[in-house]
């Protein structure tokens, strides 16, 4: 079961993990926001410290690991912590698994993201009906992904113009093949 602290009052887990904690649940995940605040605010660590206490299920964490620091700073406060799920994260940094881990990243991590890219808008191109749906759908993945280049403000303001399948297509095409496309991982391992 995936839960949030409450819809509205950061403190409704704890009715719920009373009810939780009765079923044959293999784990909770728990992402330290409220419902109404989306993704926005910081996550509350204070209250997910608290369910690791009340929760008698394995308990994984989820919401905000964007860097390896702050994996490693959440891993060295919640030892007890059954796993950790990372979801907007690797949107924004798909190599960010690969330096928690402390691996070396590929020679090449900008094609290793335009393969995955065309890989991803040829499935796409199947699947949605037309050009709008498709196009909202790579629009959202880019929200996240951009992040993770040096220039992605500038690209994802272009992509969130294009109305074309064409010119979404030349655009994304021009930011690969140009010497904008530099990943911010590739930069902070270079700054190591």
């Amino acid at each position: 079961v995936k839960i949030r602290l409450g819809l509205d009052d950061p403190d409704e887990f704890h009715a719920l993990l009373q009810v939780l904690n009765d079923y044959p649940l293999s784990a909770v995940i728990v992402h330290p926001r409220t419902g109404a605040q989306m993704y926005k605010g910081s996550v509350d660590l204070t209250r997910y410290a608290r369910i690791l206490t009340m929760c008698v299920h394995p308990t994984i964490y989820n919401g905000d690991i964007t860097t390896p620091a702050f994996f490693s700073h959440l891993r060295a406060l919640y030892p007890t912590t059954a796993a950790w799920m990372i979801g907007r994260g690797i949107l924004g940094d798909p190599f960010l698994p690969t330096l928690i881990r402390g691996r070396e990243l590929p020679k090449n991590p900008s094609k290793r993201i335009e393969a995955f890219h065309n890989d991803l808008y040829e499935r796409f191109s199947t699947l949605y009906s037309g050009p709008s749906p498709l196009l909202g759908a790579m629009k959202e993945l880019w929200g996240y992904l951009a992040q993770g280049f040096s220039d992605g403000d500038k690209l994802l303001k272009s992509i969130r113009k294009a109305k074309k399948r064409g010119e979404y297509e030349r655009i994304t095409s021009e930011f690969f093949a140009g010497s904008a496309c530099r990943t911010r991982a590739v930069a902070e391992e270079k700054s190591r």
